[in-house]
């Protein structure tokens, strides 16, 4: 599949709509949902070259407590959840395998490359601000001492668990970018970038969605979300499953250009990256996304775009 630079979220939604094409979100609703706090102290994420830090929050092995799901000083966060958008004019509501996941199974298959090898964790989190133990707002995280970073959600450790959600808040990142395979997610020479050992991701909703009526198929489809909306990437309809419950056939191969997901309608997010082998305790803070590791702030923020692809897409691939 295409390199995905920054993130994807993914939604199963249903919908009155004509659409026969992938169709640029114009606007989201959502809710406000109180995260679970927690907290862990690392050092910043080493990359694999140490001297290359750019954007980076590793330098000097600075010790980052982050405080998942509170805003300064100890007040709990809320993050937003898509509940619904619209995209050609027509209003979408979701369907889900639960009330806090779309998919009932998530499959990643993994290619261990030169630079990420075994289950790899690579992601984003809103944060609020970055400040020092005094209080104060501080975003120059390369010529400091400790700081202590505020994420509004709650922490994961998967890469299943930033994929499987209905949250703005949170995500995948880089999760496509394979460096030294040589093909269209290699990070050529920047060893300081994001990146996973992911080639794949089935996003698996079961019973799955059916109907005796070709026209409705314009009426149904699945909603991708990506930080920044800039991208190019490859999808493909899952048309059955085996026994066991995995992928046994797709539809045809859309290929996403970079420049389809229209105006970002989301919301702007200021998000700090995560790196290393999943689970707790693995993972480590490694920039924040769109400063300069010695910046004196505000915090960047970029915002959530989306495209919906209705599965009349594959009546006719």
């Amino acid at each position: 599949m295409a390199k995905l630079t920054t993130t994807l979220f993914f939604a199963c939604l249903l919908a009155l709509t004509d659409a026969a094409s992938q169709t640029p979100v114009t606007a989201y609703t959502t809710q406000s949902n109180a995260s679970t706090p927690s907290d862990f102290t690392a050092t910043g994420y080493i990359p694999i070259n140490p001297t290359v830090y750019n954007t980076h929050i590793t330098r000097d092995n600075r010790n980052f407590s982050s405080f998942f799901g509170t805003t300064y000083p100890s007040s709990a966060a809320t993050t937003s959840i898509a509940t619904g958008f619209v995209a050609g004019g027509k209003t979408f509501s979701r369907v889900s395998a639960s009330p806090t996941t779309p998919f009932t199974k998530i499959n990643i298959q993994r290619k261990d490359n030169p630079a990420y090898t075994g289950n790899r964790f690579s992601g984003f989190f809103e944060y609020s601000s970055v400040r020092t133990a005094g209080g104060t707002e501080q975003y120059n995280v390369r010529d400091n001492g400790d700081l202590d970073i505020f994420i509004k959600p709650a922490a994961i450790y998967t890469m299943e668990a930033a994929l499987n959600n209905f949250s703005l808040s949170y995500g995948s990142d880089n999760i496509f970018s394979n460096y030294g395979t040589g093909n269209a997610g290699s990070q050529g020479t920047s060893l300081a970038e994001s990146g996973n050992n992911i080639e794949r991701v089935d996003l698996i909703y079961a019973p799955g969605m059916e109907t005796s009526n070709a026209a409705n198929l314009a009426n149904m489809g699945v909603l991708v979300n990506e930080r920044g909306g800039n991208d190019a990437f490859k999808v493909a309809a899952i048309t059955g499953l085996d026994i066991n419950g995995d992928v046994a056939s797709l539809g045809s191969i859309v290929s996403v250009a970079s420049n389809a997901w229209g105006t970002a309608a989301g919301p702007d997010i200021s998000t700090v990256v995560f790196m290393g082998a999943e689970g707790s305790g693995n993972i480590n803070p490694k920039e924040l996304v769109g400063m300069s590791g010695n910046s004196a702030g505000p915090p960047a923020t970029q915002k959530v775009a989306g495209i919906f692809f209705p599965f009349r897409i594959w009546e006719s691939g």
